[in-house]
């Protein structure tokens, strides 16, 4: 915010959000489809080589339905190496070595690129734990998913960090994990203690809809802010 500052005075502070009539609990009424978009754990990103490191030691230390959705995954499925994979893998791992590798651990898992709108909903939806990593090739302190993942009716379990703590009370409205090691743990406990996973779950949906952070909520919040400091 100083750095903003320095640049003009007038600086006021939108987190992201969610958008109500897009990120709520949905399902597919075909049983298929219902089916395709089901799992236990399920993450929606793009790939970096943490990202790959912690959710290949969650396929091999639990036994659970794991579904990816994502940029750049795919190499996991051939490990064939091509320039512009290259290129892309270059440019998601920021600086961290990687290698184009198939993976048969989570190869399997990965269910295609990325989805948006309805079928983005119902992949959040129908995943029991969804899992939130920050970034690291960026300072991220919570992205999109910190919100639309307790939006959609599932179980937020993300990245540890001072502003997830803020928006979400740990272990009762979302649950944070600072290693690979503490995240597995914590995947293995949910799995098998359904009612406190589910319990957890919906009160990350009812803090969303108690704190305002729909998009529609934080804008209103914005406006005032900016009406404050006289500039409209």
């Amino acid at each position: 915010m100083d750095d903003y500052r320095n640049v003009n005075k007038h600086v006021v502070y939108m987190p992201l959000g969610y958008a109500n009539k897009v990120h709520r609990p949905a399902f597919p009424a075909d049983s298929k489809m219902k089916e395709a978009f089901s799992s236990d754990i399920s993450f929606l990103g793009g790939w970096e080589p943490r990202r790959e490191e912690y959710l290949g030691t969650l396929a091999r230390e639990v036994n659970c339905s794991l579904k990816i959705w994502g940029y750049g995954w795919d190499f996991l499925k051939d490990g064939q190496w091509t320039p512009r994979r290259w290129w892309a893998m270059r440019r998601n791992a920021g600086g961290e070595p990687f290698q184009i590798k198939a993976n048969a651990d989570l190869g399997k898992a990965i269910q295609g690129n990325e989805v948006y709108g309805d079928q983005y909903a119902w992949a959040l939806s129908g995943a029991k734990i969804n899992i939130g990593f920050l970034r690291k090739i960026c300072p991220d302190q919570h992205t999109t998913r910190t919100f639309e993942i307790p939006a959609c009716g599932s179980l937020l379990l993300a990245d540890r960090s001072g502003e997830h703590s803020e928006f979400f009370v740990e272990g009762e409205e979302a649950d944070f994990f600072s290693s690979a090691d503490e995240m597995v743990d914590k995947v293995k406990y949910y799995l098998n203690h359904e009612s406190e996973r589910a319990r957890i779950a919906l009160n990350g949906r009812n803090r969303c809809l108690s704190s305002g952070y729909s998009y529609k909520a934080i804008l209103a919040h914005a406006l005032k802010d900016i009406e404050a400091l006289g500039i409209i």
